[in-house]
């Protein structure tokens, strides 16, 4: 039902393109046990990715039976892409290389991805493409 229900809102979502703004990094991730070196989004784009985040969250929220609470949602949602986690004793020199080197531009996203995460995993669930 889930699926169903991410179905019908995604499929109304257009393709869009995201723009690369400046590093990032999340020191000491709680996920990764590491640094992990990300790339954040423009303003425009955090304000449209929040957006289509609220949709899909009111809309599946009704499948929450056990009250499960959102953690990064609105404001504390951190759109980024990801380069790379580097273990602490490495990350110095490893960050300096990217920083010589950034990728700069717009790219395309033509599909959101749903992944189920388990402890230190993730799995791909499904694939939705954008309209």
């Amino acid at each position: 039902d889930i699926i169903q229900e991410l179905e019908n809102i995604i499929k109304n979502f257009p393709k869009f393109n995201i723009k690369l703004k400046d590093f990032h990094v999340f020191y000491n991730d709680p996920w990764t046990k590491c640094n992990t070196i990300t790339y954040s989004l423009s303003e425009e784009n955090l304000s449209f990715l929040r957006k289509i985040q609220l949709k899909v969250t009111d809309s599946i929220d009704k499948f929450n039976t056990k009250g499960f609470d959102y953690a990064y949602i609105g404001d504390k949602w951190i759109p980024h892409i990801t380069i790379a986690s580097i273990e602490l004793d490495k990350f110095d020199l490893v960050f300096e290389k990217i920083k010589q080197k950034p990728i700069q531009g717009e790219f395309s996203i033509d599909a959101i991805n749903l992944y189920k995460i388990e402890k230190e995993t993730s799995f791909l669930i499904k694939s939705f493409e954008l309209g």
